[in-house]
């Protein structure tokens, strides 16, 4: 019995069929040029780099909103992206200290850095 539902769980299953319009994406900080790179994940490249603040280092998505936001920590400021356009929506001001990581609250309209 142990047997027939080891198979079961590792079965080989089938991927879902999504349709053409269907997208998902990584976005990846890169620091040093103060940007940020859109990564198609179903065709495994590189869709789109945008300019962010300076020294991004930080990244949280908001599902609800469809947006991502940016903590760039050289210029103390939290850039805002449009999931659905791509596009960086706004630049907001921030009070933060020069450390790594980071997390932006839409509601409180703030960014805070955690320690790596």
């Amino acid at each position: 019995m142990v047997a027939g539902i080891g198979w079961w769980y590792f079965r080989e299953s089938p991927l879902p069929e999504y349709g053409p319009a269907y997208r998902e994406y990584a976005y990846v900080t890169n620091g040093k040029s103060n940007t940020v790179t859109i990564i198609n994940v179903l065709a495994f490249r590189a869709e789109k780099t945008l300019t962010v603040g300076s020294n991004p280092t930080g990244i949280a998505a908001n599902g609800k909103k469809n947006e991502v936001y940016v903590v760039n920590t050289g210029s103390s400021n939290v850039s805002v992206i449009d999931a659905e356009k791509n596009q960086v929506m706004a630049t907001k001001a921030a009070s933060m200290t020069a450390r790594t990581g980071g997390r932006y609250s839409h509601s409180k309209r703030e960014a805070s850095l955690c320690c790596s």
